[in-house]
């Protein structure tokens, strides 16, 4: 019998399109997030218990342990401590199943659409020489690395004073908005006329303004000579990869450096190991949970109350996996205590 996040797993394996996302729903689908949940199920129905033991039978000194809150508290902290760090994942779980985002961004006619379409090896987008061709967000799923990314065109982005077309307005907005919402930022100049774009980079990027990963792309490298690249690159003061999607040079190394940025955001995991949260619900109601367990461990909280606080705790992790049971409970009750013999 499988549970949600098992048949989640199975879901996940059938609409999987590379070898990482696979993993990552073989993996789910094995149970391995499943043996997390119920791992803290198991811990927050004893402390639950020990606590309707308290308060049920405090009287009695023989039935139940006079060190049980404090047996309660520890294991609280213990899971907290847990919980947090399931939390501090970098939504990787969520990427590799989703999509990790890249965003092609730079000014008007730097050659965008052509880079996205080179990628792709497909006319994704419209290529034209006129200036603002792009004006919505043009999303492809690739392959990298076996990886999944999603790389998005944008439109040309530039003063907003400088734009008098309502529609292309809302383009350089949505732009904005994906490079923010991006792991990794494509952004490309026209490299035979690159004032317009340098002047953007340092503007948007320069500083460490960047949320991600900013590599930068020079374009139409067919049009300008080596001295013009060492111009560039000295500019900068940042690695530089000049290409021509007109010639395809420099396309290769693009593709490496794609795949090497992907690599590096995701180094160290491994699939096969690892319980990753793969769903926004999953997050939310871990979130609760530790929000509620928060609650029960402050100090001046009647037992009554934070015994309140655990069992709404429980419910939410149960509902990741499968409710909790009430007689679940009351068996901890009397076999830890010994109560009703």
């Amino acid at each position: 019998k499988l549970d949600l996040t098992e048949v989640e797993g199975l879901a996940d394996l059938i609409a999987a399109e590379t070898n990482q996302q696979k993993k990552l729903a073989l993996n789910q689908m094995s149970g391995n997030l499943k043996e997390k949940y119920e791992s803290w199920k198991k811990i927050l129905s004893e402390c639950l218990a020990y606590m309707e033991a308290i308060i049920d039978f405090g009287d009695d000194d023989d039935a139940v342990d006079e060190n049980a809150q404090n047996i309660v508290r520890k294991k609280v902290q213990l899971l907290t401590k847990e919980m947090k760090s399931h939390l501090s994942d970098n939504r990787r779980g969520e990427i590799i199943r989703n999509g990790l985002k890249i965003t092609i961004a730079g000014p008007p006619n730097a050659g965008k659409s052509s880079i996205l379409n080179v990628l792709a090896k497909k006319p994704a987008a419209i290529v034209s020489p006129i200036a603002g061709t792009t004006r919505d967000v043009i999303q492809v799923n690739m392959d990298f690395g076996g990886y999944p990314v999603v790389i998005s065109d944008t439109a040309g982005l530039r003063e907003s004073e400088a734009v008098l077309d309502e529609i292309e307005r809302e383009g350089i907005l949505r732009a904005k908005e994906e490079i923010d919402d991006s792991k990794i930022t494509l952004f490309v100049l026209d490299g035979s006329d690159r004032s317009e774009g340098e002047e953007l980079f340092e503007r948007m990027f320069g500083l460490g303004k960047a949320n991600g990963r900013v590599v930068l792309v020079c374009n139409k490298s067919d049009l300008f000579d080596e001295t013009s690249q060492g111009e560039i690159k000295k500019r900068f003061e940042r690695q530089v990869l000049f290409v021509s999607c007109k010639t395809g040079a420099g396309i290769k190394s693009l593709l490496e450096e794609i795949e090497a940025e992907v690599g590096q955001l995701f180094e160290g995991e491994n699939m096969e190991d690892s319980a990753l949260i793969t769903r926004e619900r999953h997050r939310n109601h871990v979130q609760n949970c530790l929000g509620l367990l928060e609650k029960s461990l402050q100090p001046k909280i009647s037992i009554d109350l934070s015994a309140e606080e655990l069992r709404y705790a429980s419910a939410e992790i149960g509902r990741i996996t499968g409710a909790v049971g009430v007689e679940e409970i009351l068996d901890i009750i009397f076999k830890d205590f010994c109560i009703g013999k």
